[in-house]
C-alpha cells in the first residue's frame, strides 16, 4: 500500500495554512503544520515529502528564516515571503530551496508550485530506490565478478579481460553470465543504463558509468555521474 505523500507546513499564517490544506486535499497529501524547523527535527519527520515556509518580519518568520540558514535543504522547499524579504527568499533558493511565492498568492498557482514540488519528491525516491537496488546487487558479486564488471564498463571486451586477468575468454563469459543474472539485467546495454540511472552504488568504480566503446589501447580513467539524488530527479523535470 502507498502512502499519501506529507506536506510539512512550518511557521504559517492561517490563511496560508487554510491554503495547504486545500492543494494539499486537491493532490491527496497529508499535511503537518510545525512552528518551527527545531520542531521539526525533533520530531524526526524524515518522511515528509515537501517543506513549505513562511519567511516575514513576524517573530515565527525571523525564527524560520534563521533556522533555514544552518539547516540542510534535502528535500522540495517552498518559500513564501512578502516583497519586502524578497532577498531572503532568494538567498534560501540559492541554498537548495525549490520555489519561492511572494503574497498575494494565486490558488491555482499554488496548487501548481506544490504538484510539481511532489512530483519532484517522487522522482528523488525511486532515484534513491535505484541507487540502493543496485548498491545491493553489486554486493553479490565476487571479487572476480566486480573485476569482469570494472572492466566492461570501461570498454574492454572479452578477449581483451581475458588478457588482462589472464583467464581464458570462456572464463570470462561464465562470469559476464553471472554478472547479468546478479545484477537483474538481460543484456550489458541494460545493466549499464540501470547502474547509470543509479548514479553510481555502494562506491563501485563501474557503478554509474557511461559504457565506453569497445577499445583496443588502454582505457582512459572513466568518469563518475557527480549527480546528486535530488540534482537527477530535477533534471527529469
Amino acid at each position: 500500500m502507498t502512502s499519501r505523500p506529507l506536506v510539512c507546513s512550518i511557521g504559517l499564517k492561517p490563511d496560508l495554512t487554510e491554503l495547504v490544506a486545500w492543494a494539499a486535499e486537491q493532490i491527496g497529501a497529508e499535511v503537518l503544520d510545525r512552528h518551527s524547523l527545531a520542531e521539526v527535527a525533533a520530531e524526526q519527520t524524515s518522511l515528509a515529502s515537501c517543506w513549505i515556509v513562511e519567511l516575514d518580519a513576524s517573530p515565527a518568520g525571523l525564527l524560520v528564516e534563521q533556522e533555514l540558514r544552518v539547516t540542510p535543504i534535502d528535500r522540495p522547499l517552498i518559500v513564501v515571503t512578502t516583497p519586502d524579504r524578497f532577498a531572503t527568499a532568494i538567498d534560501a533558493m540559492r541554498r537548495g530551496a525549490l520555489d519561492c511565492l511572494t503574497r498575494p498568492i494565486v490558488a491555482a498557482d499554488f496548487l501548481d508550485r506544490l504538484r510539481a514540488a511532489l512530483q519532484l519528491d517522487a522522482q528523488a525516491q525511486a532515484y534513491r530506490q535505484r541507487q540502493s537496488a543496485v548498491a545491493s546487487d553489486l554486493e553479490t558479486l565476487t571479487s572476480r565478478e566486480r573485476e569482469v564488471l570494472g572492466l566492461m564498463a570501461e570498454g574492454y571486451v572479452t578477449k581483451q579481460i581475458a588478457r588482462r586477468l589472464g583467464i581464458s575468454p570462456k572464463t570470462v563469459e561464465v562470469h559476464r553470465s553471472n554478472i547479468l543474472r546478479k545484477m537483474h539485467a538481460g543484456s550489458s546495454a541494460q545493466m549499464y543504463f540501470l547502474m547509470a540511472q543509479a548514479g553510481g552504488a555502494a562506491g563501485f568504480p563501474g557503478a554509474g558509468l557511461a559504457p565506453c566503446a569497445p577499445r583496443e589501447s588502454s582505457p582512459a580513467l572513466a568518469q563518475l555521474w557527480p549527480r546528486s539524488a535530488m540534482a537527477s530527479a530535477h533534471a527529469t523535470l
